[in-house]
């Protein structure tokens, strides 16, 4: 019981960072229409301010999971909650002072230092808990994104209505420099000796003197430390010849690895595009105010905070109920989410939308989107537990070009087809067709951590 209680705090802390993260990141999409107004920026402009996120966070996400695996997920994530406090505390200034490019600098740096976080996050968790368990602390750790989106569009927008957009940033900052206070105090990268908690189909490789003060794991001449440096039977030394001897080449040479990431990436585009562009449509197609679509948001985002947290009992009582196997269940939770993802924005992009309809389908997405806690996100941290860090990174770098994309080209869509939001519907509908496929053909739940070390 007292294991348990250790192993639930730590997924505790990793859920309230996850929530904070995602908060700070999309508190900017609704203050986007508030600050449009105040710095009168266009369209393209606009765009290109929601893109530097992405910008940023897409360059550190394979330096921060290798960090991760060397130094902990803690000290990791610490840096990323110090930036984003700091960040969000100067962002007014910068706004004021330089202009857009001002905002679009420290949105940048946001993204910048939050790339490494959710790579740290995926170390955490498969050095604190064993294979068979991933899916609820996944299913509860992927709550909190969801949590944070609640709080972006409900709180953000409210303060900026009242006090302006500037005490809204302010208010986002001390917050977040608060929590880093109390993930300092409680959050810790790995278990210690008497912690280890893995079962025998996931045995725990961490070794008592081989941890610092915070938990993280003290590696010497790890492959890691670079992702590039040769297998120990190697005598190729030329540059290509160190290249297909490295960890990064032979992990990428594996179908489930691959399908990882293509599910990732159109997760990403699905869900960056109703999160990135949700205010700007219901102010253009409905005439509703941000404050006003913070509001309405708080229905789906209900929503899928409570669908979040029943996935991991529905995966446990299907899986008894019909004898899936792991595999199996994967495919059916990340296939069946693509696929009423796909039949959602294809009725989008079909059918006359009113503001009711369109917060139906946002609820919708919202829950289909939940269900990948059981799918792709689960299967992360079932492909490998030593190098979960790098792969977690590689993935989401990947991941976030979708995540910069889908900003630009919608903006660049709709400034083109005099604002027909039909257009990136049925582009989503395709993207989503294709993971259906992608799921059912390249999921495996097999580790390729022992291979990974022979080859």
């Amino acid at each position: 019981a007292e294991k348990e209680t250790r192993r639930m705090r730590q997924c505790y802390m990793l859920f309230g960072t996850r929530i904070v993260v995602q908060a700070v990141r999309l508190a900017w999409i609704p203050l986007l229409v508030f600050i449009s107004r105040d710095l009168d920026l266009t369209i393209l402009q606009q765009g290109s301010l929601l893109s530097s996120f992405s910008f940023g966070y897409l360059m550190t996400q394979v330096v921060g999971g290798i960090a991760a695996d060397k130094y902990g997920g803690k000290p990791v994530q610490t840096v990323t909650l110090v930036v984003m406090a700091g960040a969000m505390l100067l962002a007014p200034s910068a706004g004021h002072i330089v202009g857009w490019q001002g905002l679009w600098l420290m949105y940048f740096l946001i993204g910048f230092f939050a790339g490494p976080q959710h790579p740290a996050y995926g170390s955490m968790a498969s050095a604190w808990f064993p294979q068979e368990q991933l899916a609820k602390v996944s299913s509860i750790c992927e709550a909190g994104p969801i949590i944070g989106n609640l709080i972006a569009f409900l709180v953000a927008p409210r303060i900026a209505a009242i006090f302006g957009w500037e005490q809204s940033f302010y208010t986002f900052g001390i917050s977040t420099a608060i929590w880093t206070l109390v993930w300092q105090q409680n959050a810790r990268s790995r278990p210690d000796q008497n912690e280890l908690i893995g079962s025998e189909s996931t045995p725990l490789k961490v070794d008592v003197d081989d941890t610092d003060e915070n938990g993280g794991k003290v590696v010497e001449n790890n492959e890691l430390e670079s992702g590039l440096e040769n297998a120990n039977n190697d005598t190729d030394t030329s540059l290509l010849g160190r290249l297909r001897n490295s960890v990064i080449y032979r992990m990428m040479s594996y179908t489930a690895v691959w399908a990882v990431i293509l599910e990732h990436m159109v997760f990403n585009g699905s869900k960056y595009f109703f999160a990135d562009w949700t205010p700007t449509y219901y102010f253009q197609e409905f005439n509703i105010e941000p404050e006003v679509t913070g509001m309405i948001l708080v229905i789906p985002e209900i929503l899928g905070i409570i669908v979040a947290f029943s996935m991991s009992p529905w995966e446990s009582h299907l899986r008894q109920k019909y004898k899936w196997s792991l595999l199996q269940s994967r495919r059916m939770f990340g296939g069946g989410a693509y696929a009423g993802m796909a039949l959602t924005v294809f009725i989008m992009a079909t059918f006359e939308m009113t503001p009711v309809l369109m917060t139906i389908g946002i609820c919708a997405a919202t829950c289909l989107n939940a269900m990948h806690s059981c799918g792709y996100k689960a299967n992360y941290m079932d492909i490998t537990q030593t190098y979960q860090g790098l792969f977690m990174g590689i993935g989401n770098t990947l991941a976030s070009v979708m995540t910069t994309l889908v900003p630009l080209t919608v903006a660049s869509t709709l400034a083109s087809s005099n604002n027909d939001w039909s257009i990136p519907f049925y582009e989503l509908t395709v993207l989503n067709i294709f993971a259906v496929v992608v799921v059912f053909t390249m999921t495996s739940v097999q580790r390729i951590d022992e291979e990974l070390e022979r080859r």
